[in-house]
């Protein structure tokens, strides 16, 4: 459902989600709550969560039925605890800023935030027209993600309504697509990059510090590689992404030693480079998402002992 803030959340009640992928088409259940949380448990708490996630669609748990989720699996291995799945699909590291902001304006906050990050997602941060293009509907309306530039400016969500017999003439849709081009161009260096995801973090852990809460950065995977399918100009997005991976890294890994946020890398293995923890579409399966409950609820753990 759309928002004027983060651009789209989950829509509330009992989903069945259609996906599809390599010849395969299968159904999954998935239940969001009236907050639009995907859940993590049977029934709503309804109160203050104690733990919240935040992050895309791989948090979300897209295509899997609910207690296949690792938000879920996180909630049942601590029942003392009231855990909430923000995730949503698409979401960039902008939104999940956003969301975090949004739920640190409320009288009540969670203790500790929980985002799932990926070096990537800071392509999605800006918009490029690669990225946009998905959001393009069966009517040729296209919704852009509120996204920021390296320079640290800050657009809200842009829908961008078809253009007159662009269905029926090549120059007006040639002429559309130049104009999207223009103002969502296919390029980024590694500087913006390492500045985008440096500003988002240290903005996000500066709101929950505010609150006394923690910030927990769980990289779940380095993935995506370049495997060949990719075009051009994804592959030139991709490689500013991995050049910029180690300075973003390191910022994360000095919070943590600096004490200002917590820091784990779950699949240094790049887990999902592996089919076996695929789903046909390519989003994480029951047991990519296993994998990642079992690493951070080892971390929960560790920390509800101290």
């Amino acid at each position: 459902m759309r928002h004027p803030v983060v651009g789209w959340k989950n829509k509330p009640g009992i989903n069945r989600v259609w996906s599809s992928g390599v010849n395969k088409v299968w159904s999954s259940v998935m239940t969001v709550w009236d907050d639009n949380s995907r859940a993590t448990g049977p029934k709503d708490p309804g109160t203050t969560p104690d733990i919240v996630f935040v992050g895309c669609s791989f948090t979300q748990g897209y295509g899997l039925n609910d207690p296949e989720t690792m938000a879920w699996q996180v909630q049942a291995a601590h029942p003392n605890l009231v855990v909430k799945n923000f995730g949503a699909g698409g979401y960039g590291a902008y939104q999940s800023l956003l969301t975090v902001e949004e739920l640190f304006k409320q009288p009540e906050v969670p203790n500790l935030v929980i985002f799932d990050f990926f070096y990537w997602h800071t392509i999605r941060d800006l918009a490029p027209l690669e990225w946009i293009r998905a959001f393009r509907d069966a009517r040729g309306e296209i919704l852009v993600p509120p996204y920021v530039l390296g320079d640290g400016t800050e657009h809200a969500p842009i829908f961008y309504s078809p253009w007159p017999l662009e269905s029926q003439s090549s120059v007006v849709s040639m002429a559309r697509l130049a104009y999207l081009k223009a103002n969502h161009p296919s390029s980024m260096d590694t500087t913006a990059d390492v500045a985008i995801a440096i500003r988002i973090l240290a903005k996000m852990q500066e709101i929950v510090a505010k609150r006394g809460a923690t910030l927990f950065v769980a990289v779940l995977d380095p993935w995506p590689i370049e495997d060949g399918s990719l075009s051009a100009e994804w592959i030139s997005l991709l490689k500013s992404v991995q050049e910029g991976t180690p300075a973003v890294r390191q910022f994360l890994k000095a919070g943590a030693d600096q004490g200002r946020l917590e820091f784990i890398e779950c699949s240094p293995d790049e887990t999902l480079a592996k089919p076996e923890f695929k789903l046909p579409d390519g989003h994480p399966n029951a047991l990519a998402n296993a994998k990642w409950a079992s690493c951070i609820n080892r971390w929960l753990n560790f920390k509800l002992k101290q």
